[in-house]
């Protein structure tokens, strides 16, 4: 297997086709990778030494990848693979001409060799049996006709070194004399930055508007009334600056009210307002009978450090009244009661109660629930009176 290919050639893709040595009828070989046990693939230039190793490594069909090797399609073509040899191996010297490649090592593989031929210039030294003369290799022409009509020249007649292109051409015909138009590559007419007298058409579009600079737009530029009924701009007389305020500051419902200071008043009946922190108050209102009640009031609130030195002295004559002596005397009468009462155990109940009642009456002066020393209920006269015991 033989390809061509100009010497120094880049990203070039083979297909090749590997054969299955088990086969009688020549069938090629599937399923092999880059990873193939075994596989391994070398290239050779004509004028060089020792064959060098490819490093062989997966790929996308049709897309070059150094050293890929890739199945085409195992179902459609069984056998063919792509191949795409190191640039390197295409470059070859002044004197090589032909790369060898060879494939090798997989299970059930034929080896593959094939050459690409990288020396096939063409060398022309005649044409219609006529010598082809040349200087260092420039052939000279000697033509009569060009596209089947005659070609006739005056003696002396010199060619550019290159073809102009169709840009070229264009460039050169529409060069910029003065007073004629001027384009750019694509052939667009372009307005002289400099050119006086010259009409814009109605511009419908604009595009790559230039930035306003500071103090673009001057008074002049101005024209006088231009802003009238923009904005209500056309004023007789100036509104004042309490004008402008109280119209500003007027309050709807649910916006802010504010005095013509700008300080901003509470509604009256507004409801849900949260005062920030207070630290002076004027025009305290008030305090109306029985504003300032019990749950008002801390119950440390009120300590020596809040009473005057005299309440001290008011208290002390409060308690030498006849009232407080009267809550005394009764306190002292209770308590004679108590000690000469009549006392018994209410067994009706549960738990069972002491009961001690004013002598000779029916009026109780006390009622204890009874419990053992375990803090049992006692429904009983067989247990010991007593409070419950310390753990």
């Amino acid at each position: 297997m033989k390809y061509l290919r100009w010497k120094g050639a880049t990203s070039n893709i083979f297909d090749v086709f590997i054969r299955d040595s088990t086969s009688t009828t020549g069938a090629g070989l599937t399923g092999l990778t880059f990873a193939s046990a075994g596989l391994t693939a070398y290239h050779h230039q004509s004028n060089t030494g020792n064959p060098i190793a490819i490093t062989l490594v997966t790929m996308t069909i049709g897309t070059y990848t150094s050293g890929g090797f890739k199945e085409i399609d195992s179902v459609n073509m069984p056998g063919w693979y792509q191949f795409c040899p190191p640039d390197s191996s295409l470059g070859g010297t002044a004197n090589s001409n032909s790369t060898s490649f060879h494939l090798k090592g997989a299970t059930n593989m034929v080896p593959l060799p094939f050459e690409v031929d990288i020396g096939g210039q063409v060398d022309i030294r005649a044409a219609g049996g006529n010598a082809i003369t040349s200087s260092s290799g420039v052939m000279y022409v000697n033509a009569s006709q060009l596209g089947g009509q005659a070609v006739t020249a005056a003696s002396g007649v010199t060619f550019p070194a290159t073809v102009a292109s169709p840009t070229n051409v264009a460039a050169a015909i529409l060069a910029t004399p003065a007073n004629l138009l001027a384009t750019d590559a694509s052939g667009r007419v372009l307005l002289q930055p400099t050119q006086t007298g010259v009409t814009i058409p109605t511009v419908t579009t604009l595009t790559n508007l230039p930035a306003i600079t500071a103090g673009w737009l001057t008074a002049t530029g101005i024209a006088a009334g231009a802003l009238n009924g923009k904005g209500d701009w056309n004023t007789t007389t100036p509104a004042t600056t309490a004008a402008i305020a109280a119209a500003i500051l007027a309050t709807p419902a649910n916006l802010l009210a504010t005095d013509v200071s700008g300080r901003v008043l509470l509604q009256p009946t507004q409801t849900g307002v949260t005062i920030p922190t207070v630290t002076t108050l004027t025009n305290l209102p008030a305090i109306t009978a029985g504003w300032l009640t019990a749950t008002g009031i801390a119950t440390d609130a009120i300590g020596s450090a809040q009473l005057a030195a005299s309440a001290v002295t008011e208290i002390q004559t409060g308690l030498a009244t006849s009232t407080v002596q009267t809550s005394q005397g009764v306190q002292i009468t209770w308590l004679q009661n108590f000690l000469g009462g009549d006392k018994s155990i209410d067994t009706a109940v549960t738990p069972w109660a002491e009961v001690v009642k004013i002598a000779g009456t029916g009026t109780e002066l006390i009622r204890k629930k009874l419990r053992d020393v375990a803090g049992a209920n006692i429904t009983a006269t067989t247990v010991v009176i007593g409070s419950a015991k310390d753990a």
